[in-house]
């Protein structure tokens, strides 16, 4: 992983090269994957403005990739 890039108020940390952050997502277990963009989607719930269009697509990519289609489509 590359270090911290500086992003109000927490640092976000970016991998170097996509296929690293893929072998890395797929060493997790379904379930923690699910948990993960579960937690991901409630986050961005209570931070994101109802009109950011791009916000809403993460959201819903979050909610489906948690397991959650009609939260989702919501």
């Amino acid at each position: 992983m590359r270090g911290a890039a500086w992003r109000w108020p927490q640092p976000e940390l970016k991998f170097k090269h996509a296929l690293i952050q893929e072998a890395a997502y797929h060493t997790l277990s379904d379930d923690r994957r699910r948990e993960l963009h579960r937690g991901a989607a409630r986050w961005l719930e209570e931070r994101a403005d109802q009109g950011e269009a791009e916000m809403l697509g993460l959201l819903a990519h979050h909610w489906l990739a948690a397991g959650d289609a009609d939260k989702a489509i919501d």
